[in-house]
């Protein structure tokens, strides 16, 4: 299914060539059954063999372990040769670590075997692992996929297994309460105090470290119907970029997508965490019916397949949506001695904002910024495209800091340099959600 839509997204120029490589086999160095559902050793065995398989590709590791003494997997996704991972634009997507998507690991994991074999076939798969890097966290609550896995298999009652001790999903310090949730009704489990599972300990540490996340993905039935809109809290903050893309997902042959962050009434979950405290955008791929005898959304096993293609294409939508800093253009014009000036074009060629609104009010993370090496810069300016003049901006040490980019957008930067003729000098523009980007020219 993917490869239907790469062709049809494709130059007219690029036709043929895109044509050769669907004649090329999947790139199958290991073979997964998804005809089951993944039990924790089976799930530990499969990303094992997918790290030691695609090592190009794959690095495994586990932040840390469950209440119950199982090893949280974390897989990333992304080309290990082309640049560092850390530096590129990023997406989180977990799943399982609740009872509303458990679904999602299965899904993950099919997910992540179609971008692996389909690398070589569809430049799009190609182009996403080189240039962003995503982090797959298959199953955030092993103890209770065990204990609900155990309990279908044994024929257990639904009641079994649907009010676990703490519920992860309400275990965050962001809208964290004893009592209430976003309902107004008593919340089920939110743990005795923000954080106190080590699961949610480690998925928030995890968050805080990669600072390149820009997008986290769960899942949810397909009845789940948070928001119809973009909600309150988030509105005049980042409306076009979330409807276009939540809109754009039927287009692409994937899942529909529900934004869930709040910035009021939050619930103490991931979603709101990522948003709230982060500036992450959090989004939901819907899929999966709830079975009205166990209350659950897993997928029958014959539909995990064709479910998992639907999703691999939303993944492949947002990697390509992920902000993405390009230089546009440079230009160099003596003024005086050995005083130029310089000018360059910065661009998002990505469609979301190279860090969310609400990200940019509460600093989340630091502004994109400009170094100039190889000279002394003695002054800059900044002005967006459709402006006639230049805003002079602070220089610190040879770097400037520059606006938040919207999706598509550009600007123009103008430097003064100091250095004699035939310096060369290096402009790297950069950005903890947008990646780098460097240019070289000499002054002359």
């Amino acid at each position: 299914m993917l490869a239907a839509f790469a062709l049809c997204l494709l130059p007219i120029q690029d036709v043929g060539a895109e044509k050769r490589r669907l004649t090329l086999g999947p790139d199958k160095r290991v073979e997964l059954d998804f005809q089951h559902y993944y039990k924790t050793r089976e799930l530990r065995i499969a990303l094992s063999s997918l790290a030691a398989t695609y090592p190009e590709f794959v690095q495994l590791e586990t932040p840390g372990k469950s209440r119950g003494g199982e090893d949280l997997w974390v897989v990333r996704l992304g080309d290990n040769a082309n640049s560092d991972p850390a530096t590129k634009p990023a997406m989180f997507i977990y799943a399982a670590e609740g009872l509303s998507n458990l679904q999602g690991t299965e899904l993950a994991l099919a997910s992540l075997v179609e971008f692996l074999q389909e690398n070589a076939r569809q430049e799009r798969v190609g182009r996403a692992l080189r240039e962003t890097t995503m982090y797959f966290m298959p199953c955030g609550n092993p103890d209770l996929r065990t204990l609900v896995l155990d309990g279908l298999e044994s024929g257990s009652s639904a009641g079994a297994f649907t009010n676990p001790r703490v519920d992860l999903e309400r275990n965050y310090p962001v809208g964290w309460g004893p009592f209430h949730d976003a309902g107004a009704a008593l919340s089920q489990g939110p743990g005795p105090y923000p954080l106190s599972e080590p699961e949610t300990r480690q998925v928030a540490s995890f968050l805080i470290s990669h600072e390149n996340i820009g997008v986290v993905v769960g899942f949810a039935p397909s009845a789940f119907k948070l928001n119809s809109a973009v909600p309150s809290g988030a509105q005049g903050l980042e409306p076009e970029s979330l409807r276009s893309l939540r809109d754009g997902q039927s287009g692409v042959g994937g899942a529909l997508l529900e934004f869930t962050g709040r910035t009021a009434d939050e619930r103490g979950c991931f979603d709101d965490f990522a948003y709230g405290q982060f500036g992450a955008w959090p989004l939901r791929v819907l899929v999966g019916d709830i079975d009205a005898q166990t209350g659950l959304a897993l997928p029958r096993t014959d539909e995990i397949g064709p479910q998992a293609k639907r999703v691999a294409a939303s993944l492949l939508a947002l990697s390509e949506a992920l902000p993405r800093l390009a230089i546009a253009g440079t230009s160099v014009q003596r003024l005086k001695n050995d005083l130029w000036q310089v000018e360059l074009s910065i661009a998002n060629n990505g469609q979301l904002r190279t860090q969310s609104g609400l990200g940019s009010a509460r600093n989340a993370v630091a502004a994109p910024r400009l170094q100039v090496r190889g000279g002394k810069v003695l002054g800059a300016g900044l002005r967006a495209l459709k402006s006639d003049s230049y805003a002079s901006i602070p220089v610190d040490d040879g770097q400037v800091s520059l606006s938040e980019l919207e999706g598509g957008a550009q600007l123009r930067a103008r430097v003064l340099v100091l250095a004699p003729a035939e310096t060369s000098l290096e402009l790297t523009v950069s950005s903890p959600r947008a990646g780098t980007v460097t240019a070289a020219l000499v002054l002359r």
